[in-house]
């Protein structure tokens, strides 16, 4: 179930300076240089562990910020 929406039917979303991704009501987004990748990783840990997201960020020759 998508969250509250604005006057013209938008999403209402707030900038998290801290955090390169977030989840709200099982919905999840990033927004920041490489944040795909970061998102795509962060999901990957969530489902699959840690290791398994860092052997695909080894794979990818990626350095994330993740720990």
């Amino acid at each position: 179930m998508p969250g509250p929406l604005d006057g013209d039917g938008l999403p209402v979303v707030a900038a998290d300076e801290v955090e390169a991704h977030v989840e709200t009501g099982g919905e999840s987004g990033a927004g920041a240089l490489s944040a795909g990748l970061d998102l795509g990783l962060w999901l990957t840990e969530r489902e699959l562990g840690a290791a398994t997201a860092d052997r695909v960020a080894a794979s990818i020759e990626y350095r994330t910020a993740r720990r």
